[in-house]
């Protein structure tokens, strides 16, 4: 759910929530490939390979949103209308598969998308976002190896969302 708000023709303010599974699957050679106990997150420690990571995340942005439909790029009332935009964000972590995979909290990102919207009236418009998510903290997938170090050596967790939408102007 994202709450817009008219700044000027060329930029908004939005406000958004949202929830969704965080993680990923192993492919098949990286399923088989060894992993270091230090790498391997708790509750996988023993298995040979790297294991998937599923996990609850819900997430609440606030973004600045520049659209090119302005009247210098594209019209004001265009019926395709693009836009980018970038922000920051606050997410819980929740462990859905109980293996101590990922650190459960709160967690921060800077997040950034690009999007589309078709104007179908003035009031009611459909589209597409996808938005990319980078986490500010080197926490978020937990490891067997030092509890003092619970990351994974030199990488920042990043996450991406994909969203179909149905707009409503309401002013």
């Amino acid at each position: 759910m994202t709450f817009g708000y008219y700044l000027d023709k060329t930029f908004d303010f939005s406000i958004s929530a949202s929830i969704g599974d965080y993680g990923f699957c192993p492919s098949a050679s990286d399923a088989h490939k060894e992993v270091p106990i230090a790498q391997q997150c708790p509750g996988c420690v023993g298995k040979r390979g790297m294991s998937e990571l599923r996990s609850r995340m819900f997430s609440g942005n606030v973004a600045l949103k520049y659209k090119f439909s302005n009247g210098a790029i594209l019209k004001e009332d265009c019926k395709i209308s693009p836009y980018v935009y970038a922000g920051m964000g606050i997410n819980l972590l929740s462990d859905r598969m109980g293996k101590q995979c990922v650190n459960e909290g709160t967690h921060f990102s800077l997040n950034a998308g690009i999007g589309v919207k078709y104007n179908i009236t003035e009031r009611f418009n459909i589209g597409y976002n996808l938005g990319i998510g980078y986490f500010t903290k080197k926490k978020v997938y937990a490891t067997a190896g030092n509890p003092e170090d619970m990351k994974m050596i030199g990488k920042k967790d990043m996450y991406m969302q994909n969203t179909l939408f149905v707009g409503v102007n309401l002013f």
